[in-house]
């Protein structure tokens, strides 16, 4: 725990000494910043916050500290995750880079949604198996701050139900009902589509020079056809596009680590992979900051990827370890395998 609050400590001198650095406000900040609207296109839970901090301090300074803020607590939950899966050394390693980081620093300085979300997510990634009604409020929080956030509160919900844990279900279908389903009927009531985010359908066309007027424009909604057509014929390039970020973000090392780590734990592939796909396929012009997500992924993917070769990790789930059981009798020579794992590996063989 020291060590946490060292980091801490740590993260907020270097951004209360950065927090003026960034010259330009971002595109998107300037609708968080300029209107607070229940009825604009952006998500509320941000521009709530903005709003709020709005009676204290210059608007500007107020967005900024509190995406610095949610930087700084955003070290909690990833020491704790990543601890559940790695040794203290593995985790204090990971847990600075995501503290000192200077791109994700620089993000959690301008006035963007992105950390904000991050750490809810993260909050319901690690409580999603012990408390998961916490995971699913946390999920339901980060879907006012950006719609992805919902596919983590309903995933988490889905599962109470799949292992019988109805009574955690029935709660966390109250939640939901209350959060999102709030906001869901809201924006119908509102716009005439039933939809989970104002930014999908009815989206108000953005001007700079009125941004007011933006509240009074409204946009013909693309159709679900539309935007599967759209997906096809531009994910690829979107996804290399966003593939060049996570590279650069992240470095060759903590991919290909993090993609090994990701691969022999199939049990965390339902709470993982909607994060993958949603920021993947949702479309928009990608910048470094769509990086992030992927980020902290992978740095779980490492996690899990060093229990390999340290002793001191915590054990592997019953899924993980037959998982890497088969991919080291798979690669063990033919010479060295005992009559039953050589049986095993052929019938793997063969099956696929």
């Amino acid at each position: 725990m020291r060590f946490v609050i060292g980091l801490i400590v740590l993260s907020a001198i270097l951004r209360i000494v950065h927090i003026n650095d960034c010259a330009l406000i971002d595109y998107d900040g300037t609708y968080y910043l300029r209107y607070f609207n229940w009825d604009g296109p952006f998500p509320p839970g941000y521009p709530l916050l903005v709003e709020v901090g709005k009676l204290f301090a210059d608007e500007i300074f107020v967005a900024r500290a509190i995406s610095s803020l949610f930087g700084i607590l955003l070290i909690i939950p990833t020491f704790y995750v990543l601890k559940r899966y790695s040794s203290l050394t593995v985790t204090v390693v990971l847990t600075t880079i995501v503290a000192v980081h200077p791109v994700l620093m620089r993000v959690s300085l301008q006035e963007l949604s992105d950390v904000p979300y991050i750490f809810f997510w993260m909050l319901g990634f690690l409580f999603y198996k012990q408390r998961p009604v916490i995971a699913i409020v946390s999920g339901s929080v980060a879907y006012l701050i950006r719609p992805e956030g919902l596919l983590l509160a309903a995933f988490v919900t889905v599962s109470l139900f799949f292992t019988k844990k109805y009574h955690s279900g029935v709660v966390g279908l109250a939640v939901m009902g209350v959060i999102v389903g709030g906001f869901v009927l809201y924006n119908y009531q509102r716009t005439g589509d039933l939809t989970v985010s104002s930014k999908m359908t009815n989206q108000p066309v953005f001007s700079i020079e009125n941004w007011r007027a933006n509240e009074l424009t409204i946009d013909k909604p693309a159709s679900w056809d539309e935007f599967i057509e759209n997906t096809i014929n531009d994910g690829p390039t979107r996804l290399k596009v966003l593939g060049g970020y996570i590279l650069q973000v992240s470095g060759w090392p903590i991919v290909l680590v993090g993609l090994i780590g990701l691969v022999e734990n199939p049990s965390i592939y339902w709470i993982i992979l909607p994060q993958f796909l949603m920021m993947a396929f949702k479309g928009g012009n990608y910048s470094l900051r769509y990086a992030f997500p992927y980020f902290i992924v992978l740095l779980i993917g490492v996690a899990l990827a060093s229990r390999r070769f340290d002793a001191k990790a915590p054990p592997m789930d019953r899924r993980a370890k037959k998982s890497l059981n088969k991919a080291r009798i798979a690669t063990r020579p033919a010479s060295k395998q005992t009559s039953t794992e050589a049986f095993a590996n052929s019938s793997i063989v063969n099956v696929h």
